[in-house]
């Protein structure tokens, strides 16, 4: 068995086969590429110069590669902190999609009636009493949460939009810590 790659005429590897050696003879490269029989590369991501095979440099990303990359992480860790809970009154309230509807719709209900209560889960097999001013607060609490997680990110994009090369690697930084 013996392997083989292709080179275009530019020395960039674009193809690899193993083939029996009773078939290497009909072996034929298509027009512009060059057939080498026993050298092993990675197509796309080698060439072929001067009988050695070297890889493909990755191009440094530019600037605002680096950016859209950085702002697309800073959206990740909002929604992280977002979902990740918050604290009411040394209580913690889940704020993922479906406790915040929850909440809203207690809440909602809260406001058509003021003699409201209502059982709510804080933890495995933890369950507490909630009126209606309770749940009205804590929906509050949760809307502020989540202002407050969009107000950093909208804060923290517009540092990274205008940020220099330098000033990126601390940008990174602070979007992983999130909050000041």
């Amino acid at each position: 068995m013996s392997n083989y790659i292709l080179v275009d005429a530019t020395g960039l590897v674009v193809g690899t086969a193993s083939v029996p050696d009773s078939d290497l003879p009909l072996q034929q490269a298509p027009e512009g590429c060059t057939m080498h029989v026993g050298v092993q590369a990675r197509p796309f991501l080698d060439r072929f110069v001067d009988g050695v095979v070297v890889p493909v440099p990755t191009p440094e990303p530019t600037l605002d590669e680096r950016k859209a990359t950085l702002l697309a992480r800073l959206a990740e860790r909002r929604w992280e902190v977002e979902t990740g809970g918050v604290t009411i009154g040394g209580m913690t309230v889940e704020t993922d999609d479906r406790s915040k509807l929850l909440i809203v719709n207690a809440a909602a209900r809260a406001r058509e009636d003021s003699t409201y209560i209502v059982r709510w889960k804080i933890g495995p097999g933890t369950f507490i009493t909630l009126d209606a001013a309770t749940l009205i607060a804590a929906e509050a609490a949760v809307f502020a949460h989540v202002q407050r997680c969009f107000a950093r990110e909208a804060e923290l994009s517009g540092q990274i939009d205008a940020a220099t090369a330098e000033e990126l690697a601390a940008l990174k930084a602070t979007v992983e810590v999130f909050w000041p």
